[in-house]
This record gives C-alpha cells, sequence and structure tokens, in this order.
C-alpha cells in the first residue's frame, strides 16, 4: 500500500481499493485477521458532535470562502463542498501544508485501478467515486500524511535518524520521530515485543509513516475506541498522547464516536463513523 520515491519531497503514500501487501514484502491480512481479545473496558466518555455545515451544491458557485486547493475546475462541485469543510474542520497543519488537492473520476479517465488516496509532503491525490463517509476517512488520512511530512521537518544540523525514507533522511529533530520510536526501531523493523494490540490497525504495523496516518484517523473519528484501548495498552496511549499534543490539540472537537467493539480492523478508513456533515 505504500509506494514510496523520497521523503519529506515527494514521498508517496497509498491507499488502495482493496488491502494488499505491505512494504518489505509482509503479507495482505484482512479484519478476521486482526481481530482482538473481546474484553472491553468501558470507560464513560462526554462527547460534543462535530458538526460540518455544508451548502447545497447549488449554492456552491455562490460560495466565495471555499480554500482556493479544492476550488479547482476538475473537482466536481459536490466534491469541493465537502472536501472543503472537511478540511477545514481539520486542524491548520494540514491545510496550511496542502498545496495541491487532485480528484481522480474513474468515470473521467476510464481506469477503474485508480487507488483511492496517495500523498506527499504537499499533495493529496483523492478517488472521487468512493462513498462519501470513506471519502472523509482517505482524506482525513491523507491529512495525516501531510502533516507527517510536510508541516513537521527536522534540520541538517540535527543529525540523520534511524528512520530515512530509502536514501533520504529524516532528521533527528523532527517532532515525526518520537511518535515512529513508540512501536518502530528503524523505517522497516518494529520493536521488539510489538504486537498487532500496539497499533490502531493492521495497516498501522506497515511502517511508521502508515502508523502515524491511521493514528489521525483513528483520533479524528474513532476517539473513545481510541481512548478505551490507552487504558488497557501503554502503546497506544503514547500515540494518543503525541497526536493530541502534535496533531489535534485541545480545542478540536471529533466526531461522536462509539465503545469499542474490541477487534482491531486492518483499515480505520473503512469503519463507519459518525462524522455529520
Amino acid at each position: 500500500m505504500t509506494s514510496s520515491t523520497s521523503r519529506k519531497g515527494t514521498l508517496l503514500f497509498a491507499l488502495g481499493l482493496v488491502s494488499i501487501g505491505s512494504l518489505a514484502g509482509m503479507p495482505a491480512a484482512s479484519n478476521q485477521d486482526f481481530e482482538a481479545n473481546k474484553t472491553i473496558f468501558i470507560r464513560p466518555i462526554v462527547h460534543q458532535v462535530a458538526k460540518v455545515t455544508v451548502l447545497s451544491e447549488g449554492e456552491v458557485h455562490a460560495a466565495s470562502s471555499l480554500l482556493s486547493v479544492v476550488d479547482q475546475e476538475d473537482i466536481k462541485p459536490k466534491d469541493k463542498l465537502l472536501l472543503d469543510k472537511v478540511l477545514k474542520w481539520m486542524p491548520p497543519l494540514c491545510r496550511n501544508s496542502l498545496d495541491h488537492l487532485i480528484v481522480r473520476y474513474p468515470e473521467d479517465s476510464g481506469d477503474n485501478s485508480i487507488e483511492r488516496g496517495q500523498a506527499t509532503s504537499s499533495t493529496i491525490l483523492l478517488r472521487g467515486d468512493l462513498p462519501e463517509h470513506e471519502k472523509i476517512a482517505v482524506l482525513i488520512h491523507e491529512c495525516g500524511h501531510i502533516m507527517d511530512l510536510g508541516a513537521y521537518r527536522g534540520r541538517v544540523s540535527a543529525g540523520k535518524s534511524v528512520f530515512p525514507d530509502g536514501d533520504v533522511p529524516t532528521y533527528n529533530d523532527d517532532p515525526s520521530i518520537s511518535f515512529y520510536q513508540i512501536s518502530w526501531e528503524s523505517s522497516l523493523k518494529r520493536r521488539g515485543g510489538a504486537t498487532k494490540s500496539d497499533f490502531v490497525s493492521g495497516y498501522a504495523m506497515q511502517n511508521p509513516w502508515e502508523d502515524l496516518a491511521e493514528g489521525v484517523t483513528y483520533y479524528a473519528l474513532q476517539e473513545e475506541s481510541f481512548r478505551e484501548r490507552a487504558e488497557e495498552n501503554a502503546a497506544i496511549a503514547q500515540k494518543l498522547a503525541w497526536i493530541e499534543t502534535h496533531i489535534f490539540g485541545p480545542e478540536f472537537v471529533t466526531a461522536e464516536s462509539k465503545e469499542w467493539d474490541g477487534k482491531i480492523v486492518w483499515d480505520v478508513t473503512k469503519m463507519e463513523h459518525k462524522l455529520e456533515l
């Protein structure tokens, strides 16, 4: 699911149409393969409901406040409205580092193999014919990559870390390094003793960058499940704390969510969510 050519520049992360094999030959998996222990720790959480009000399609041409990144001729009016509101709901870290948003429609190109989402440090490519709830989740996932790769950068003077992408280094003062180190020894090697319960999804186990992007999506759309799991798992708790501190902050209102059902899914973007649009 990840195709990488460079980091902090042209690194490309892809969410395919189906679960496919991982980096370095790791096998593909299904949701069934990633079911966790059924014991559920229930802790009451009071949620506000995150609501995003969308203009009617007929009003889109009169909307003068659309983000320039979505106000593109090639993006269909309904998607302009949806993507604009989601990006405005997400932390400024994403939209401030996002230079290009390209929505590709299979019916226009005749190519049904278009992946659901891809990202570099400044560009998101999104498949336009996804169901609305999935399109929202994929956009949030790709925003996770934008914030990781584009908003947070290290300095050469800090020295190279053990998290390069191929020949492209990541530097030691990059804030993302402290997230990667929770479950990873290096770009392709998980920490000894790390288990699937230490990751929010099966796909998060692919590499440090997908670990972070899946965590961002999980927090935004499934916060209650994230918090319940953090009560029982130290790695999940550390990831939750990092994402709250470095991505969302205390003022962000997540989507209404529900108790964890005890299952670890393969792909957070496939999960049903209750973000009201």
